[in-house]
């Protein structure tokens, strides 16, 4: 079974929190911060990931 390491699942959080420029405006990479939006700890860091990707 793999798992994620801490260091691993703080990137994560990282990029989902502060995605670059083309991880927003392309079309595949788009799809992939609200596939794990539920990781992002707090309504309030989901809500300005979304926003962010609008």
């Amino acid at each position: 079974m793999l798992r994620i390491t801490p260091s691993g699942r703080a990137e994560l959080l990282r990029r989902l929190s502060e995605p670059k420029e083309s991880e927003i405006t392309d079309g595949g990479a788009l799809f992939t911060p609200p596939a794990f939006l539920s990781q992002v700890p707090g309504p309030e860091r989901r809500a300005a990931v979304l926003r962010q990707l609008r």
